[in-house]
């Protein structure tokens, strides 16, 4: 849940730094800044996910072989 709020916070600064950039005809290089920081964590949330199915399965494997 955290993980959701702090993905909202970032999409919220890229919001945030677009306005800005329109507004005062520059700073893409903080909109470009802030994209990276969300696309870096929806990196690393995939992996976590990834990492959690990896040994759900492993998990499971060991089951279905002591049955």
């Amino acid at each position: 849940m955290d993980e959701m709020k702090s993905l909202r916070e970032q999409i919220k600064s890229v919001q945030a730094a677009c306005r800005t950039a329109r507004a005062e005809g520059g700073k893409h290089w903080e909109v470009l800044t802030a994209l990276i920081s969300v696309v870096n964590s929806l990196m690393d949330a995939h992996q976590r996910q990834e990492d959690k199915l990896r040994a759900l399965e492993a998990a499971l494997r060991e089951q279905q072989s002591r049955v």
